[in-house]
Formats: C-alpha cells, sequence, structure tokens
C-alpha cells in the first residue's frame, strides 16, 4: 500500500549547472522506473525570456523548444514535469544588469507593489506556459530574510513582513490564474513570525483554496520534532506538502545513507499525518560538484519506501536497483565515505572534503582535528572507486572522486607536516617534502581539472564550469607559491611568514571534531581556510 500518493523529485537547474537535454532525459528514465510520478525543474531563472536578454544571461537555461522536448519526452515516461521558479527572492543574478537594477527592493528580494516587476513575472508565466503543458507551478518564495527592509523601507517607512509577503502573493496568484495555474509555495517565510501582527489564522484565511504550501527541511529525522513542524505548518495553510533532499550540496561526496535515514521518518510523519504530497529536492549549491547520479540509492530506497515496497533499507532489491540504472547500489553508498574516510557511518555530517581540499595548507589549522592514518584511508578509497569505474555505467562519477580521493590523501596531511618541518628547522624533511608531496599534489590537482571538466561536460551545459576552474585553478597556483617559498628557504634562509605563526586549534564551531565538523557555504568554508 502506498505511503505517499504524489511523489515528486527536484533537480536543481539553475545555480549555474543545468542538465544536459540528453543527461535529463536518462534521469526521467530511472525516476519513472523508480515510480516517481512528477519532476520539478528548479529553474529559478534557468530558462530564456524571448524579450528579456539579460534573464539568465550567461547562466545556461533552456529554451523554449528544449522545455518542450523535456516535457514531451517526459509525458511518455508517464512524468508530469512542473516549473519551479523565483517570483520573490534568489533572483541577486539579475540585480547586476541595467534592466532590472531597480526592481528590487534588497539584493535578492523583488521590490513588492513595483508594477515593473510585475510585469516581468508575467513572461515568466508566459515562458513558462509556452514550454511546460503543466498547469502546476511552484512559486518559489523560500529565504525572503530582509523583505521589506531595503528600497522598500526607503519608500514606505515601517512595514510587515508578512503582509507585504500576502499582498505579493495575491498579485502573483492573479497573473498566475490568467495562464491557468495552480499555485505552490514554500513555507519557511511564511511561517516565520517575526516582527509581523500577522496570525496563522489570517494567513490561512487569506491563501487561496488551491494554493499548496510546501514545508522544507532537508536535516530534520526526529520523529517527534518532525511532527510538532507539520502541525505547526497545518495552523498556516489547509493544503501542505513536505519537502526533504538527497543531500549532494556541498562539495564532491553525497550523504546517502542520512539522507534516507531522515527522508523515511520525514515520509511516515507525512502519511501519519495525511500530507499525500512528497517532494525529494536534489539542490547544487556552492558548485554543483557532485552528480545526481551519485544520490540514486537514496533515491531508489525512499521511492520504495513511498511506494509501499519495503519497510525500511535492509529491504532494498539491489538487483531491481541495478536493472534501472546499470549501477551497483553499494558501490554509489561508498561514496559517501569521502567525508567519512575511515568509513565509521558517522551519526552526523561533516564536509571534511571539501574543507580539506580547500583549506590553506601553511594559513588553514582545520587539519588539527584529523586522526592519524586520514591519508592512508584516503588512498585506500581511491582505489576502491577506482575499481567500481570499471562495473558501472556512470564510471565518470567514481573516476572523478578516485581523483579527488588522492587528492585529499596528500593535501589531509602536508599542511601538519610542512609546519612541524619549518619549526623543527628539518631541511632535509622539507626538501623531501617539496620534492615528494608537494610536487604530487600539484600533478594530481593538474591531472584533476581535466578529468572533471569530462564529467560536467558530460552531465551538463558548460556555464558554472568556471567557477570550479577558479576555485582548482586557484589550489595550482598556491601549492606552486608554496614550493617557490620552501625553495627560497632552503636555499638562501628566507623565513616563511606564514609557517612563523601558530597553527592553533579551530574554536570558531562549538565541540568542533573531524566527526562533525559542517559548513555548507563555501564562501565560510574559505574564509576560515584563509582565503
Amino acid at each position: 500500500m502506498k505511503r505517499i500518493d504524489r511523489l515528486s523529485a527536484l533537480i536543481e537547474c539553475s545555480t549555474a549547472s543545468t542538465p544536459t537535454i540528453e543527461s535529463l532525459k536518462q534521469y526521467i528514465n530511472m525516476l519513472a522506473q523508480m515510480g516517481y510520478s512528477e519532476l520539478y525543474l528548479g529553474l529559478t531563472d534557468a530558462y530564456k525570456i524571448e524579450t528579456e536578454p539579460y534573464f539568465n544571461y550567461m547562466r545556461g537555461g533552456y529554451t523554449t523548444e528544449q522545455l518542450n522536448e523535456i516535457d514531451s519526452y517526459a509525458k511518455k515516461q508517464g512524468i508530469e514535469v512542473i516549473a519551479s521558479i523565483q517570483t520573490l527572492a534568489h533572483l541577486h543574478y539579475l540585480k547586476k544588469y541595467g534592466p532590472y537594477t531597480e526592481l528590487f527592493d534588497t539584493d535578492h528580494i523583488l521590490l513588492v507593489g513595483d508594477e515593473r516587476v510585475y510585469a516581468l513575472i508575467e513572461k515568466m508565466f508566459q515562458t513558462i506556459s509556452s514550454g511546460i503543458s503543466s498547469k502546476k507551478i511552484h512559486l518559489g518564495y523560500d529565504e525572503a530574510k530582509g523583505l521589506g527592509t531595503g528600497k522598500y523601507y526607503d519608500l514606505h517607512g515601517e512595514n510587515d513582513p508578512r503582509e507585504l509577503l500576502l499582498r505579493h502573493l495575491k498579485r502573483v496568484i492573479q497573473i498566475a490564474e490568467k495562464y491557468g495555474y495552480t499555485c505552490e509555495i514554500w513555507a519557511d517565510t511564511l511561517m516565520n513570525e517575526r516582527k509581523s501582527k500577522i496570525t496563522a489564522k489570517e494567513i490561512k484565511e487569506s491563501l487561496p483554496d488551491s494554493t499548496e504550501v510546501i514545508y522544507w527541511n532537508y536535516y530534520l529525522g526526529d520523529y517527534n520534532k518532525l511532527c510538532t513542524e507539520v502541525d505547526k505548518l497545518k495552523c498556516h495553510a489547509d493544503k501542505v506538502g513536505f519537502a526533504g533532499s538527497v543531500l549532494k550540496a556541498s562539495g564532491f561526496a553525497p550523504y546517502n545513507r542520512i539522507s534516507i535515514q531522515n527522508i523515511l521518518t520525514q515520509m511516515r510523519v507525512c502519511a501519519e499525518k495525511g500530507i499525500s504530497h512528497y517532494m525529494v529536492t536534489l539542490w547544487t549549491d556552492n558548485g554543483a560538484q557532485c552528480s545526481e547520479w551519485a544520490v540514486l540509492p537514496a533515491l531508489f530506497t525512499v521511492a520504495e519506501y513511498a511506494n509501499g515496497n519495503i519497510c525500511c533499507e535492509e529491504e532494498v532489491d539491489k538487483n531491481k536497483f541495478f536493472e534501472i540504472t546499470g549501477c551497483y547500489y553499494d558501490d554509489l553508498k561508498k561514496l559517501d565515505y569521502l567525508n567519512d574516510p575511515f568509513k565509521r557511518n558517522l551519526p552526523t555530517r561533516n564536509t571534511n572534503s571539501y574543507w580539506i581540499l580547500f583549506a590553506d595548507i601553511m594559513l588553514c589549522n582545520y587539519d588539527l582535528l584529523l586522526s592519524a592514518g586520514v591519508g592512508k584511508a584516503y588512498k585506500n578509497l581511491a582505489k576502491e572507486y577506482a575499481e567500481s569505474a570499471k562495473r558501472n555505467v556512470c564510471k565518470e562519477v567514481f573516476e572523478i572522486t578516485a581523483k579527488m580521493a588522492e587528492i585529499l590523501a596528500i593535501k589531509s596531511e602536508i599542511g601538519v607536516n610542512l609546519r612541524k618541518l619549518y619549526k623543527e628547522g628539518n631541511l632535509e624533511g622539507l626538501k623531501k617534502l617539496q620534492a615528494e608531496e608537494l610536487t604530487l599534489l600539484i600533478d594530481r590537482m593538474k591531472e584533476f581539472i581535466p578529468v572533471f571538466n569530462r564529467y560536467w561536460l558530460n552531465q551538463r551545459m558548460g556555464f558554472g564550469l568556471e567557477r570550479n576552474h577558479l576555485f582548482l585553478g586557484g589550489q595550482v597556483a598556491r601549492y606552486k607559491y608554496i614550493y617557490e617559498r620552501i625553495n627560497e628557504y632552503l636555499k638562501h634562509g628566507k623565513r616563511v611568514d606564514e609557517l612563523e605563526a601558530q597553527a592553533l586549534p579551530p574554536v570558531f564551531l562549538k565541540d568542533i571534531s573531524e566527526d562533525n565538523c559542517i559548513e555548507v557555504d563555501l564562501k565560510n568554508i574559505l574564509t576560515y581556510c584563509g582565503f
């Protein structure tokens, strides 16, 4: 018996990581066989508006003809394609272009009440309705923090953010209804009670009966807390849904195991609370390095649970999974170990592989947290991933993970070793580190970049790759700089300022350890790692 009647997957197509049509078709095939009924395209601005040349400028995105092709193909597989766009926040990419500068309240939130904003939104609906046949549409509305605090405040003074939200929503839904749409929005901004006199009951009464409010929580797996959150959601809206996530937005590694644990509990609560719509999201924040293929085990397992085929992960039919994907379930799940190289199956998430990759060899102190033997653990992982590449359809996913593990095997220990040898004045040790570890690290990163390029272009449009080139190429430049600084020290005794300073244990997070160190925002990672 089905636990979830309406099972959706959302694939992120924005943040400059737009899937190619061919790769999207492959994914649609797998989703259909797994039992998903809907595919949300997380478009944000990843579509072309004919009369707005700077909308989605140089960020990839689909033409109307391409949306038609995706929609038609999915229909044949029994999948309904639904657009998930943004009509309030998360549109900061537009603000830097002259035609849109005046349309913003803050850096990423549109200016409520400005008629030019609603003219642009109408063009959004015109474009989407021409490309996708579904009459459901997701309007966004998430993370609109600061609504009414920028240009709107300058023009109109103090305001109630919930009142602004509801006023804007009313206008947008009026436009959407002209095109026959029923609308969905995210729940978080709507449920935020800060500085608002509008009650949950008033919100509930003001929402159109057809509008679905979707609560999202990607990390919560506590049954009792989930029940409390769902009850709170139902105080704000009659028609509700729930969105969880197969986690892949923090670097090169997925979190299949933790995703499965969280989502099965979330689906259990949804079934008990009468929520019939569950959406599984696949976000690509922070660079989109992790492939959609890497989270197939989680996508399959939660679909099997939602459709009533299993009661727990242990009952998963791995042969069925292979028939659908051409990949081995256990091989793909091992990709999680890039953040857990000792294979401890940690109860909490961490972003160790991301930290280690971008940590500055001379400036960062995070490597002080890592356990002895981490380099050897990564070497062993690299060998395992290389073997998996030989027997799975998505071989390039394993190839880049193997190459990354090779880099992490060196990077995880070289900073500690370098600082130690310098402090000791061990010239022979430094010479050896320079000639072997540092030289190999430079070579490994140079080898990695073209492999990553091939992987990316096999799955996505080229847009967005430039950001990864900046970060990965920057690592090569930095390694070469460190090589030269050591050279100067060895040949001429020229002190290295960065190594003269003492590396102190990191204290920016409470009770931090290698088991629980989480920083999903690349900007913060780079800040803490010396950038």
